[in-house]
């Protein structure tokens, strides 16, 4: 049988160990929440994980598509500049060709003018005959 003493000293163990049941357990519950947060936590970052995978293959089918469009708009602006160019060349001829009949029309204007005052010379000469 066990003595007064040693019960009491027995009993001071059972409460300390009772004590430390109690707070492990409030330890347990304690790390069960913060695995429930860890939990919620995972499902966010599989969440962003999930959208950003969304947005990175829209950001290559945009870029893709942007990228079609910039090549289909460009080969228009190639096809139109190619168009000015040519028309500016014909212009450029067409000016060439306007200067070289100019400069003749104002030759044949000087050769006329020439003549009209030879004519003139003649009609005033006549005249003071």
């Amino acid at each position: 049988m066990i003595d007064d003493e040693t019960a009491a000293r027995f009993d001071g163990i059972d409460r300390q160990l009772a004590d430390a049941r109690r707070r492990f357990d409030s330890l347990d519950q304690r790390l069960d929440a913060v695995d429930q947060r860890f939990d919620a936590v995972d499902r966010r970052f599989d969440a962003a994980d999930d959208r950003f995978g969304r947005l990175e293959a829209f950001i290559r089918e945009e870029s893709a598509a942007t990228r079609h469009h910039f090549d289909v708009v460009s080969d228009g602006l190639r096809a139109e500049i190619r168009l000015i160019a040519e028309g500016h060349a014909v212009l450029a001829g067409n000016v060439a060709s306007l200067a070289a009949r100019q400069d003749a029309t104002e030759a044949r204007l000087g050769s006329l003018e020439d003549g009209q005052r030879g004519h003139e010379r003649r009609l005033k000469r006549l005249e003071r005959k």
